[in-house]
Order: C-alpha cells, then sequence, then structure tokens
C-alpha cells in the first residue's frame, strides 16, 4: 500500500488539473444561452422559426412532414416539397430536390434580416438545380409590394411584407408577383409538366416574426392550400453551421471566459512543472555540511536499491566490489582457475557466483552477499 501511496502521489496534481479543465468546460457549457431556434423550422418558436405557419396548416387539416433531405422523387399524391435553407444543401440534395414529382416550394433566401437583406451566395445554385427557368436578380431591402399579378394566391392575399433575393422567370407563362423598383419579383412560379414550382424569395411570409405582417399569412397559407402533405425540408442544425452566411470560425464561437480559463490552467501547470522540477540549472559541487559515515551511506544506498527492487544493480555492485578485493589478493586476476588454484574452490562454482545472472529475490541477493564474503575470506587466508 506505502509503495502504491509513493507510485500515485505525483500524479495527484496533473489528475486535479484535468478535473478542473473538464469542470471548467461542463461550466462554460452550461452557461451558455440555448441555440436559437432552427431558420424556418416548423419547430422553432424563435422570431425566424415557423412554428406559427405549421401550426396554421396543421388545423386546416393538412399534414406537415419535417424532413432533413429531400425525399425520394416518389411521393404520395397531394404532396408538397417545401425547401428552406437551400444554401445549405449539398450538390447532391439540390438535384435530388429538383428531381421531386409533386409540386415544389423553394425559398430562395438565407436567415436574414431587413436591415441587411443579404442571402446567400448559393441562391443561384439551388435556382439551378432546383427551378432552372427562374434566375436570380439582385437583392431587395425591406419593403411592402402588391401583387400585380393574376395569379390566384398572391391576387387573394393583396400587399405583403418582403426583403431578401430578387427573382425574374424565362419560361412561358410563368407568373411573376410582387415587383420591386430595382427589378425583378419577390414571387415567381411556373408550370414543369404536371407540377407547379413556385421561388419565393423572402422569408418573411413564412417566419414567426412577419406573418403577421400585411398578407403575408395569406400569401403563405394559399401557396400551400393545394397540398393534403407539406414535406418541410429543413437541413440539420449541422449542415446550417457549416454553410450559414458569415460564419464565424470555432474559435470566434468560443466565449472570452473559455480563454481566460484556459489561461490560468496553463499558468498553474506551469508554476506545478517548475516546482515539481528537481533541479533548475546544472548540478554544483560543494562541501558536505556534516561528516556522512561510510556505513550510512551503504545503508542508504541498500535502502534505495530495495525500494525500486533493483536487485540487479545491487549484485552488480557487490560483484565487482568483490572481483576488485579478489584481484588485488590474486595479483591481478579474478578468473575462476586463479581463484581454484589458490583456493581449491571450483572455478564454475567462482565464475557463477562473481558473474552469475541477477538474483531474482531478496533473500537470494542477501544469500549472494554472504558467499561472496565467504569466498574472499578463503582467499586471504589459503
Amino acid at each position: 500500500m506505502s509503495r502504491l501511496l509513493r507510485t500515485t502521489r505525483g500524479w495527484w496534481l496533473p489528475a486535479l488539473l484535468a478535473m478542473a479543465v473538464v469542470v471548467a468546460g461542463v461550466v462554460i457549457a452550461l452557461l451558455q444561452p440555448a441555440p436559437a431556434s432552427g431558420y424556418l423550422d416548423p419547430n422553432g418558436t424563435g422570431p425566424t422559426g415557423s412554428r406559427a405557419l405549421a401550426d396554421l396548416l396543421t388545423a386546416r387539416g393538412q399534414r406537415v412532414a419535417r424532413v432533413t433531405a429531400p425525399p425520394s422523387t416518389s411521393a404520395p399524391a397531394g404532396s408538397l416539397e417545401l425547401i428552406t435553407g437551400a444554401g445549405s444543401l449539398t450538390e447532391a440534395q439540390l438535384a435530388q430536390a429538383g428531381r421531386f414529382k409533386g409540386d415544389i416550394l423553394l425559398i430562395a433566401s438565407s436567415d436574414v434580416t431587413p436591415s441587411d437583406p443579404h442571402a446567400s451566395d448559393d441562391v443561384p445554385d439551388a435556382l439551378r438545380a432546383i427551378a432552372p427557368a427562374i434566375h436570380f436578380a439582385g437583392y431587395e431591402p425591406a419593403t411592402v409590394a402588391q401583387p400585380a399579378c393574376t395569379a390566384q394566391a398572391a391576387a387573394l392575399s393583396g400587399a405583403a411584407y418582403f426583403y431578401g433575393a430578387l427573382l425574374r422567370a424565362t419560361a412561358p407563362g410563368a407568373q411573376s408577383c410582387y415587383p420591386a423598383a430595382r427589378g425583378g419579383y419577390s414571387l415567381v412560379s411556373y408550370r414543369d409538366g404536371s407540377r407547379t414550382i413556385t421561388v419565393l424569395g423572402s422569408s418573411a411570409p413564412l417566419s414567426n416574426a412577419y406573418l403577421s405582417s400585411q398578407g403575408d399569412a395569406a400569401l403563405t397559407l394559399n401557396l400551400l392550400r393545394s397540398a393534403r402533405r407539406v414535406i418541410w425540408v429543413v437541413p440539420s442544425p449541422q449542415a446550417q453551421a457549416a454553410t450559414a452566411p458569415g460564419q464565424r470560425s470555432f474559435f470566434s464561437l468560443v466565449p472570452w471566459p473559455a480563454y481566460l480559463v484556459a489561461i490560468q490552467l496553463c499558468v498553474a501547470a506551469l508554476l506545478a512543472a517548475a516546482w515539481r522540477a528537481r533541479r533548475l540549472g546544472p548540478l554544483v559541487a560543494e562541501r558536505l555540511p556534516v561528516i556522512v559515515r561510510a556505513a550510512e551511506t551503504v545503508e542508504g544506498h541498500g535502502r534505495l536499491y530495495q525500494a525500486r527492487r533493483a536487485r540487479d544493480r545491487a549484485a552488480g555492485e557487490l560483484r565487482a566490489a568483490a572481483s576488485a578485493r579478489i584481484a588485488q589478493v590474486t595479483g591481478g586476476s579474478a578468473t575462476g582457475e586463479a581463484v581454484e588454484a589458490r583456493t581449491g574452490v571450483p572455478a564454475e562454482y567462482v565464475t557463477a557466483l562473481l558473474h552469475g545472472p541477477p538474483p531474482p529475490t531478496d533473500q537470494a541477493l542477501v544469500t549472494l552477499a554472504a558467499d561472496l564474503d565467504t569466498l574472499e575470506r578463503e582467499i586471504r587466508q589459503s
């Protein structure tokens, strides 16, 4: 038990430091504010979420199915694919979304604010993959626009509040609604075979924050009116974090108190290393202030060897000292033949005694020391 305590005594400080790091990380994680609800997430209750719209759809008897990736091309009849956060989808996912056989409503806008209406640079990529007949035409600051079109969903809704991407269509018979002064439209739709592809350049009509503004709620509900099942595509939080516009680096997301804790731990580790250091410079020879008797030195060395179980080292010292003394008596030779010629002790026994393997136990080491002492007496008496 005492040996175990001596072995583990040097590890308690690193263990405490490691525990402090873990505790500090847990505390920092607990102090962080809860993550904001997902962008246009039907379960999100924050300003950019869409829980209010999802509740309205459910109240009308429509089914809302939230998915994190575009579904396969086959879907139940009456399904509509609602795509949000298209800039967070991969090229393969965008291509999969474009192959959907039912109607598609694409929100071609990132999570922006009216004061900074800059959508993701991936908006044109999403249009090329999902709505190739609609093109990106710039950005629109916060504004209230009139439908100025004959599309039933827009005409029934009246004026609506928008900000985000502006669009233009090249497909024959396309419906372009809510024109902007700088050119382009906030809502464009066209027929592609048996399906209708609609692109909305603003997230405002779907968000909790602006759903009640102007005719935004009516517009969104009218766009989704024909769908019995809305397949709501919301990219996973990891994908949104990896591709969100203006994404900061990992180190910029770490709060400043975490850096302070890390700095303090580094200082503590350096101080502990300096405290644990045995020497801070080269060895300096100096006279001992007291006289240390040879017997005490030998006893101290023996205890050190015993504490470290260094029987091989102790046996080597005993044999080297005995060989040196025997060589002085026999005239410079401590071989087994020389000792046998002088004392008659077999050479094999002498060789094993002076050059054999280390003793396996402490008792064997004591026996070796006694045998070496006996051999030396026999040589001196011969």
